[in-house]
This record gives structure tokens, C-alpha cells and sequence, in this order.
């Protein structure tokens, strides 16, 4: 499956790509296993030189991917690919996505040269995958359907304009979670797994693409433990905290931010994890992670 630069606009993920290293034993067997599954039900599947899953449906090119980095429990995508077409600029794709990404959970995600549908789920085994499969196929259709409704909305309402700078500085391309002390010494990096009773103080790196060339910007961050929303007394309403990332020139940048937490070990309970980063009415990026 080809990778294409990103440019997320939405919820959720949830905004990183899957690693190309490769899959312990039991990640293999799990992809060995939907593959099985998923010939049984005529869908033609292989893996690709990716190591992914690739399957056909009613004529259209899917895939499973599975995270490397999450293995108890493990993160399985499902992905359909559309390439954009001429009927709508890129500008009223991405508009559209963010609308559509507010109240789905199958969340749509803008490349550079296509869009994709994506079906995400931590699963322990592959019953999990099996009995979720059809549901998730279903939704990935409902989503199908209403993303394109928007679309033609987001055309009519607006017509087919580029984002102004005014109203999106920067899009978020990647996220990634470390978890530091109070001086920022990493007690796990940047992408590695967290554990519960070492946690201090959250801090996300950022890959941003800026649509400004230069400025400093706040950003409100959305932080949720198992769907719910981690809120404190002291930021803005309906927010976890806020972050200020600033833009240095027009090309992709990384950011390492501050964390939040406290100094004591074990501040954050074992869970699932969603962070999300809005300016304005804008979702600039998303991901899920996971404390053990």
C-alpha cells in the first residue's frame, strides 16, 4: 500500500501512520489469521509489500493494517482508498472530513493524492476482528455515503476556496506521546510504551505542515481517558489544556511540547487514550495511545 504525506483535519485518529517494522509472533499470527478470514468470505485478501492486508469488496482496494507498537492489546485499522477525482477541490475534501470526523466514529483522513475511510479498534485476539468485521464494514459504508453529502454541502455552502491562514495556521501530520518529568527528562520517549505507575507528565511531539510561514499560535488540547474527557479548573471550557506551537518557516516542522501530569509517579491510570489539538473550530490533528 502506497504511503502518502499527510494532512489531517480531523478527530481522531486518530493522525499517525503505521510503522514498517515488523510484527512479533502473535501480530503475525493475527494477520495470518484475517487473511484466512477474509479469503473465506471471497474478499480476495494478500498481504502487500507493506506487510498489510490487502482485500477487495465490491470492486473497491481495503486494507488492514496492524500497529507494531501496540501489542497487548493490538491496534488493527481497517482502510478503504480513494483517490480525490476532479469533482471537488482538495481544500473542500479536507473541509468536509472535518465536519464529517465530529460525529463518526469511522474517521476520514486527507493524504496529498487520496482520502482514506478508517475503521480503528484495540483488539486482544483475532475473535475480536471477526465478530466486528461486518459492523465495521457497515459503518465504513454509512461513512462512505455521508462523506461525499458533505462535500457537495461544503461546496454549495462555501464553494470550492482554500483554507485561509486566518482560520488554520498549520495542519497536524503526526502525534506522538512521551512521558516526562518536571525538568523534562524523558522517563519514556517519544513513542514508546507508558506504564502507569512511571507516569508524570504527558507531553506530545508534533509534526506540523504550516500553512503560515511564521507566527505563534495557542492551541486547545482535548485529552480523553476510555472516551472521557479529562478536564481541569484552570483552562478553557471544554478543553484539557492549552499549548502554544510556534511556525518557523513554510516547511514540516516538529515540536516537542510541555507535558501535563504532576511530579508524583503514577499520575495517570492504566487505559485508552485520545489527544486531540483544535484551533478554533478545527481539528488540526489526533491520535490513540494506550498507558499500561
Amino acid at each position: 500500500m502506497k504511503r502518502f504525506f499527510s494532512i489531517v483535519v480531523a478527530l481522531v485518529l486518530a493522525t499517525s501512520l503505521l510503522s514498517a517494522q515488523s510484527l512479533d509472533k502473535k501480530q503475525e499470527k493475527l494477520r495470518s489469521q484475517i487473511v484466512s478470514f477474509l479469503n473465506k468470505k471471497g474478499l480476495f485478501a494478500s498481504i502487500d509489500e507493506d506487510g498489510d492486508v490487502h482485500f477487495m469488496k465490491n470492486d473497491l482496494h481495503h486494507y488492514v493494517a496492524i500497529s507494531p507498537s501496540e501489542m497487548n492489546p493490538m491496534y488493527v485499522t481497517i482502510m478503504r482508498n480513494y483517490e480525490y477525482g476532479t469533482t471537488y477541490t482538495k481544500d473542500v475534501y479536507m473541509l468536509a472530513a472535518n465536519e464529517v470526523n465530529k460525529y463518526k466514529d469511522v474517521k476520514v483522513i486527507c493524504w496529498d493524492d487520496n482520502y482514506s475511510l478508517r475503521a480503528e479498534m484495540f483488539i486482544s485476539d483475532f475473535k475480536q476482528f471477526a465478530t466486528s468485521f461486518d459492523r465495521d464494514m457497515e459503518y465504513i459504508e454509512s461513512v462512505d455515503e455521508d462523506y461525499l453529502d458533505e462535500c457537495r454541502s461544503v461546496q454549495f455552502r462555501q464553494g470550492a476556496y482554500p483554507i485561509p491562514a486566518e482560520v488554520v495556521p498549520f495542519l497536524i501530520t503526526k502525534i506522538e506521546m512521551g512521558n516526562v518529568d518536571v525538568d523534562y527528562n524523558k522517563i519514556n520517549d517519544f513513542g514508546d510504551p507508558i506504564y502507569e505507575y512511571q507516569t508524570q507528565y504527558l507531553a506530545p511531539k508534533v509534526t506540523i505542515q504550516p500553512i503560515v510561514s511564521s507566527g505563534s499560535y495557542t492551541c486547545n488540547v482535548r485529552l480523553f481517558k476510555d472516551d472521557v474527557m479529562q478536564e481541569a479548573d484552570d483552562e478553557p471550557n471544554g478543553y484539557s489544556f492549552t499549548r502554544e506551537i510556534v511556525v518557523n518557516g513554510e516547511y514540516s516542522q516538529t515540536k516537542e511540547l510541555t507535558g501535563r501530569g504532576r511530579s508524583e509517579a503514577g499520575n495517570y491510570k492504566a487505559g485508552a487514550y485520545r489527544i486531540e489539538f483544535w484551533y478554533g473550530n478545527f481539528c488540526l490533528g489526533s491520535t490513540n495511545f494506550r498507558i499500561y
